[in-house]
């Protein structure tokens, strides 16, 4: 009976042992087949018994030795953001694509992202996810019930997610939010996974812009330059009506100026084509209905 290889490893790192020679196997570890997969965090001596086909037995040792060393996780994620407008400028959606990379030669478990959507929505701000995180390739298991803020804050399911060699997955979430004045907003994002199931190395990754993780394809996800945040910007609407309809079928029976709200310190005039100011109001919050301070009634009356 023969076993292979004779290793050096570090800590929690796995090597498949080969025994050759007979027709049946008995481990020390109590596995049975001809080749195990072990993960010792100490130097281990491992031992295989075979048998042949006419009873006859041998009994085998090897050493794996284990090291002090560290391994790098390579683990990388890219983000974007697409933006429209809904309800009149009012709010607006904003979809996240996340996708997310193992680059190393060996699978990574315990696969998550996390993304702290309320560093991204600061006050006055407000947002809701309007549709949960969905895996596009059906790789990675995704949290139903993330919220993007306190402690629901992870996009994955870790336990039941893990990336082969060189394998990727695209996970999308779409949020609504009012941006109550804010313009720009910045988002970055971590992806985390480790070298086995449990235990082992850990190694994250700061999201970069875009769709590629790894941008200089040196297979180095977090090297220089390859955590730029993800930066998206809205269309300020500012927009005066040129007549409303104020006859009460509740369609246009306010003047409503979109983007008002803005301005909480505006003064809103208005004036006949005589020259005569028919209202007046400090503060204006769209609740005119035609009614004149000189108790005339104009626009559709």
């Amino acid at each position: 009976i023969t076993i292979a290889p004779v290793a050096t490893v570090c800590p929690g790192t796995t090597v498949q042992l080969i025994a050759s020679g007979g027709a049946t196997y008995v481990w020390n570890t109590t596995q049975t087949d001809d080749k195990i997969t072990v993960a010792p965090t100490t130097t281990t001596i491992y031992t295989v018994t075979g048998s042949n086909t006419f009873g006859c037995t041998d009994t085998k040792t090897i050493e794996v030795t284990v090291n002090n060393c560290t391994i790098a996780v390579p683990i990388g994620i890219a983000k974007r953001a697409t933006v429209s407008e809904n309800d009149g400028f009012e709010n607006y959606y904003v979809t996240f694509s996340f996708v997310v990379k193992n680059y190393a030669t060996f699978p990574i478990y315990n696969v998550q992202i996390t993304d702290n959507l309320s560093a991204t929505f600061l006050p006055p701000c407000t947002y809701t996810v309007v549709s949960p995180p969905t895996s596009v390739n059906n790789i990675v298991t995704t949290n139903n019930s993330f919220t993007g803020n306190g402690s629901n804050t992870d996009l994955l399911i870790s336990n039941t997610s893990s990336l082969l060699p060189g394998q990727a997955d695209t996970i999308r979430v779409s949020i609504e939010f009012t941006p109550n004045g804010i313009l720009s907003f910045s988002n970055s994002a971590i992806a985390s996974g480790g070298t086995l199931p449990s235990g082992g190395y850990n190694g994250s990754d700061v999201s970069t812009n875009g769709g590629n993780p790894d941008p200089n394809g040196d297979n180095n996800p977090s090297g220089t330059g390859e955590n730029i945040p993800t930066v998206f910007k809205i269309d300020f609407d500012f927009f005066i009506p040129q007549g409303f309809s104020p006859n009460g079928d509740e369609v246009n029976d306010v003047f409503f100026i979109r983007g008002i709200k803005y301005y909480p310190n505006n003064e809103f005039t208005v004036i006949n084509r005589w020259g005569d100011e028919v209202y007046k109001k400090k503060g204006y919050n769209n609740t005119w209905d035609g009614t004149t301070e000189l108790g005339i009634e104009i626009g559709g009356h």
